[in-house]
C-alpha cells in the first residue's frame, strides 16, 4: 500500500496539524468530559501505581538538587556561564529520562492511568462502553510491560543501525543528536499509542505496522511527552497522562478519515487459514 509521494507528504502535514490541534485543546476536552471520574475504581492498586510513579519523578529532583549544588556550577554567576550551565543541565536530563530507559519504566509504572484515560477518552469519542475489567486491565498491563521491550529493543537497534553505523560510515556525526532523538521520540509515542490500537485487538506487531503509517503522530506524542517527564513530580504522571488522551483521540480521528484498519488484520487471517 505504497503512497504517492505528494499524498504522503499531505498526511504527514495533515497529521501534525490534527495531533498539534489537539493538544491545544486537550484541557477543555478533558474538562468537559470529565475524565479523570472513575479512576479511583481501581481502589488500591491504582493508588500503589501512581505513588510508586510520582516516586519515579524524585530522581529527577535528585539530579537537580546534585547538579545545581555542584560548586563548578554555583560559581558561574555570569550570563554566559548560567547559558552554558543550562545547556548542561538540559543534557544531562536528556541522558537520565531518554538514554537511561527511565521514560519507560514510568510508562509501566503508569499504566493504570494510561487504561483509564484512553479508554474513557474512546467512549466520549464513539458513545461505546469500553471494557475496564479487572482482568482487561491486567492483560493491558502485561502488553506494556511486553511493549516497552519491544520499543526499548527497536530504539536501540535503530538507533545503532542509522547512527552509530550509518552516520559514521557517511561522516555525519553532526547530526546524531537530532536523528537519535527522532527515533527515541517515535518509539515513546508508539508506546503510548499502542494502548489505543490494543483496543481494537492488535497484536504488538500489527500495531506497530499500523502506527508506521502515522509516525507524525507518534513522533509528536513521543516529543511532548518526553518534555512533560522532565517536570519534576507532575510531570511524571501527567506526561503519559496527556499522551494518552491526545493519543487516543487523534488516533480516532484519523481512522474515521481514513478507514483503513481493516489491511493490518489481513496477514493474521490468511495465517490462521492456513
Amino acid at each position: 500500500m505504497r503512497k504517492p509521494y505528494l499524498t504522503a507528504l499531505s498526511n504527514v502535514v495533515r497529521d501534525g496539524t490534527q495531533t498539534i490541534s489537539n493538544f491545544r485543546g486537550l484541557a477543555d476536552f478533558i474538562k468537559d468530559n470529565k475524565l479523570w471520574e472513575g479512576v479511583l475504581k481501581y481502589t488500591w492498586l491504582s493508588k500503589f501505581l501512581i505513588v510508586v510513579g510520582l516516586v519515579g519523578s524524585f530522581s529527577f529532583i535528585h539530579f537537580v538538587y546534585n547538579y545545581w549544588s555542584d560548586s563548578q556550577t554555583a560559581i558561574q554567576i555570569n550570563t554566559a556561564g548560567f547559558t552554558s550551565a543550562l545547556g548542561g543541565f538540559f543534557s544531562e536530563g536528556y541522558d537520565l529520562f531518554v538514554l537511561g530507559g527511565l521514560k519507560y519504566l514510568i510508562l509501566i509504572l503508569m499504566e493504570v492511568v494510561i487504561f483509564h484515560f484512553a479508554r474513557r477518552t474512546l467512549e466520549v469519542k464513539t458513545g461505546e462502553t469500553i471494557d475496564t475489567s479487572l482482568k482487561v486491565f491486567i492483560e493491558a498491563q502485561i502488553r506494556m510491560i511486553k511493549v516497552v521491550f519491544y520499543s526499548w529493543l527497536m530504539e536501540t537497534i535503530m538507533t545503532f543501525i542509522v547512527v552509530k553505523v550509518a552516520f559514521s560510515i557517511l561522516g555525519l556525526h553532526s547530526m546524531d543528536t537530532i536523528v537519535t532523538m527522532l527515533i527515541q521520540c517515535y518509539f515513546l509515542g508508539f508506546a503510548v499509542i499502542d494502548n489505543y490500537n490494543e483496543i481494537y485487538k492488535m497484536t504488538i506487531k500489527q500495531s506497530f505496522r499500523y502506527t508506521m503509517q502515522y509516525g507524525t503522530v507518534a513522533f509528536l506524542i513521543g516529543f511532548v511527552v518526553y518534555l512533560i517527564m522532565l517536570i519534576p513530580l507532575a510531570g511524571t504522571l501527567m506526561g503519559p497522562l496527556l499522551g494518552a488522551v491526545v493519543g487516543t483521540i487523534t488516533m480516532y480521528e484519523l481512522h474515521q478519515i481514513d478507514r483503513n484498519m481493516d489491511w493490518v488484520f489481513i496477514p493474521k487471517a490468511k495465517a490462521s487459514k492456513g
